[in-house]
């Protein structure tokens, strides 16, 4: 049986100012004394609906529901109630009703903390595979035979500076006079010096196009010459 302290409770001591609560709550004392708690329950809830935050309404609807044997409506008044911090005396009369009502675990707020969650590590994507690398071409680069044709065209080119300083020396002793053959003899030099400049230039690269030339060939012929071995 419920105990009859709090039917007397209800009935005496003020739950509220408001006096349709405080009348409902003194109808459910009284119908907790005949032990009728389902009568209690309906005042109860009555009263609730004006003040759904009264805690000593939530807990006389819980005490009410498990003398109905409606238990599971019951453990969700008493965590309810225990929700509003009440004292230590009336937090244990509430665990003690929840557990006579056959509760099992304990309430929200003695629950233990989720564990974390922990992150899956994610692998990396693969990198994407890069494409097989096209065959170089066995053609030979143009770049030798242009250096070569090069610098023929200016070894030319120098060949012809100096031939023609050597012809203003060789014209410079018949000039009729003085001052034509010192015009013509200051020509030389400067002549014959460019020309030899030009013609050594057209020399090297003429040079430096022949080897990469045939460097770029003898490279050509090397795969051709692989293949047909594994051929």
């Amino acid at each position: 049986m419920l105990s009859w302290i709090f039917a007397s409770a209800l009935m005496a001591a003020p739950i509220s100012e408001a006096p349709s609560v405080q009348r409902l709550a003194q109808q459910a004392g009284k119908a907790f004394e005949r032990g009728d708690y389902e009568q209690a329950a309906q005042r109860l809830q009555k009263a609730l609906t004006l003040e759904p935050d009264n805690p000593a309404l939530i807990y006389g609807l819980a005490q009410a529901r498990r003398g109905m044997n409606d238990c599971a409506e019951a453990i969700a008044l008493y965590d309810q109630f225990l929700g509003t911090g009440p004292s230590d005396r009336q937090r244990a009369d509430a665990l003690e009703g929840r557990a006579k009502c056959g509760a099992t675990t304990p309430p929200p707020d003695e629950l233990p903390p989720p564990p974390e969650e922990t992150t899956a590590q994610t692998e990396p994507s693969p990198e994407p595979s890069r494409p097989p690398d096209e065959p170089r071409s066995s053609r030979p680069s143009p770049v030798g035979p242009a250096l070569l044709g090069a610098g023929l065209g200016l070894g030319l080119v120098g060949g012809g500076l100096v031939a023609g300083a050597f012809g203003w020396a060789r014209r410079a002793p018949s000039s009729p006079t003085q001052q034509g053959y010192l015009d013509r003899s200051s020509r030389v030099r400067p002549l014959a010096t460019a020309g030899w400049s030009v013609a050594g230039a057209g020399i090297s690269m003429a040079i430096t196009g022949s080897i990469l030339w045939i460097v770029q060939r003898s490279r050509a012929r090397r795969p051709a010459r692989s293949t047909s071995t594994r051929r």
